[in-house]
């Protein structure tokens, strides 16, 4: 129970922190990234877990509130901070440290899972799982790459 609080903490945190994002990029990219990194990493979840089984879940209620506040609020809002960091004017080296600290703290949130018995890999691992949420930034940025260049394109026409 302590750790499903733990993550509705963290999840209200980082949403009161959009607030802070929302001065420094569009409000509509940040939806759009939202939904965007939300529904790749559901739908890669769904894929790994329950269509090729290659992690399992056990049946209990407090497992399944805990992945799914986890995977609909902290993960998304993570990818969100993330991509800012990405397109920010910062060296490249930061911006890749600042990053794959970010994917490494999306992986250890599945490490704890397992830590917990809320999850278990079957044929899977940390490097797949890191794999994973490489591709669903890149996914995400190259999203909101193109959500960004829409946005512009409309609001001069």
């Amino acid at each position: 129970m302590v750790i499903l609080w733990t993550f509705i903490i963290l999840t209200i945190l980082l949403i009161t922190s959009v607030f802070i994002l929302k001065r420094k990029m569009n409000g509509l990219s940040i939806i759009g990234c939202y939904l965007s990194s939300n529904i790749f990493i559901e739908l890669s979840g769904v894929i790994i877990n329950i269509n090729l089984k290659l992690t399992q879940s056990p049946d209990e209620a407090m497992s399944l509130w805990t992945q799914k506040i986890a995977s609909i609020g902290a993960k998304p809002l993570l990818v969100i901070w993330a991509i800012f960091i990405f397109y920010s004017d910062l060296k490249l080296f930061i911006k890749a440290t600042i990053i794959t600290f970010f994917i490494f703290s999306l992986v250890s949130f599945e490490l704890l899972f397992i830590k917990l018995g809320f999850l278990e890999f079957v044929k899977w691992n940390t490097f797949y799982e890191f794999l994973r949420y490489l591709g669903i930034f890149i996914l995400t940025a190259l999203y909101v790459k193109i959500l960004g260049n829409l946005i512009k394109k409309e609001l001069n026409a």
